[in-house]
């Protein structure tokens, strides 16, 4: 097999690497108080490195850019020991409707905070 052409862009690698892991106590610096950062936060934080988070608005706002949590979304919070919190701090969502980019129904989905019984 030949060489590809000079300037050619590399085909990406099908295996992924993962970065090392941190050292236990190195300090981390979190950027943003959205949801992906906060839970970053709190995952390094109980795996007992010191977290430092900044956001650029001076307080935290209350709205939300039409945030829904779905079946999936529940295990990560739990392991995080927030759903709890979550779920009493926001109305729960009863169910989901799944449409295609063309407005064909793909799915209904009931009870994404409720019980195993749906309620």
């Amino acid at each position: 097999m030949s060489p590809p052409p000079a300037g050619a862009i590399p085909s990406p690698s099908k295996k992924k690497s993962r970065p090392p892991p941190l050292p236990p106590g190195t300090p981390v610096f979190v950027i943003g108080l959205g949801p992906a950062g906060l839970s970053a936060a709190i995952s390094l934080a109980s795996g007992g490195h010191p977290v430092t988070v900044v956001e650029r608005r001076p307080r935290p706002s209350c709205h939300g850019y039409g945030l829904t949590l779905s079946y999936h979304g529940g295990a990560p919070l739990r392991s995080l020991g927030v759903l709890d919190a979550v779920a009493d701090s926001d109305v729960p969502s009863r169910s989901h409707y799944v449409f295609s980019a063309a407005g064909v129904l793909l799915g209904y989905y009931r009870g994404a905070f409720a019980g195993d019984d749906g309620r």
